[in-house]
């Protein structure tokens, strides 16, 4: 290169060796700029052309997990129909003597629905009638066997009074619904008898 910046005598010129100079550094700068813009648009072509290599297993296998949403039914209770239930004709009646001048009774009701089978939890609720002073009736029992009864009793009553009368208010328990076959249905009467 110095050779050829010098002229023909064998002396060199500064100002023409700095022209030189940035003209080649001129030429230089916009190789380079002109090679980095080739770079990086072959770099963009080489993009766009892979995208449109991608196949369709591809696209599968970087595809993001489907996910799924389970909907669940609104939870709901099942109401039982009504069982239909009615007491038994001829409940049994127990007579017992008591000490003092007492006798005291029991009775057993049995409870059956439509095709005649015993229930079981279905609860008898009732009252005696007044005036046997007896110790704290129970006018309350439940079905616990498939049999259907329950036993109300009453203590201890005297010996002036002949008899008392139990009537069931209510059948309640699960979902009975008592409907009579009879008027009289649950009223029994029980008398002392011999025992008085």
């Amino acid at each position: 290169m110095r050779r050829a910046l010098r002229d023909r005598d064998g002396s060199s010129e500064r100002g023409a060796t700095l022209v030189e100079y940035a003209m080649l550094v001129a030429l230089i700068a916009v190789v380079s700029i002109g090679v980095i813009q080739r770079v990086q648009d072959g770099g963009e072509e080489k993009l766009d052309e892979s995208d449109e290599r991608v196949s369709a297993e591809d696209n599968a296998f970087y595809a993001p997990a489907a996910s799924t949403t389970t909907i669940l039914a609104p939870s709901s209770t099942t109401t039982l129909p009504p069982i239909t239930v009615h007491i038994a004709l001829n409940p049994t009646v127990t007579i017992q003597d008591a000490t003092g001048n007492r006798w005291q009774t029991t009775i057993t009701y049995t409870i059956l629905d439509t095709d005649g089978n015993g229930v079981i939890g279905a609860t008898i609720n009732g009252a005696w009638t007044d005036g046997g002073n007896g110790s704290s009736p129970v006018g309350t029992c439940t079905t616990s066997s498939s049999a259907g009864s329950c036993t109300v009793q009453y203590t201890k009553i005297r010996d002036a009074v002949p008899d008392v009368t139990f009537t069931v208010a209510t059948i309640t328990g699960g979902t009975f619904v008592w409907v009579p076959q009879d008027p009289n249905e649950g009223t029994t009467t029980a008398n002392c008898g011999a025992f008085c």
